[in-house]
């Protein structure tokens, strides 16, 4: 995937940095969203929503 501009390239970087397998599937570290989002100016929140839906599309059940 080619991003079409900075803001979504740095969600991928942040969606690669912050995804680990775990006993339920993929998790999502809210810690480095956290400090990602703080580095590069972004909404914290906004950020952790568009990682947690783009983990859904790695799920069983998503």
């Amino acid at each position: 995937m080619i991003p079409k501009d900075e803001e979504e390239a740095q969600i991928i970087q942040c969606f690669t940095l912050s995804i680990k397998g775990g006993m339920n599937g993929i998790e999502v570290e809210y810690l480095v969203v956290k400090d990602f989002s703080k580095k590069y100016a972004l909404d914290s929140i906004d950020l952790y929503q568009i990682i947690k839906s783009m983990t859904g599309a790695f799920s069983k059940d998503g």
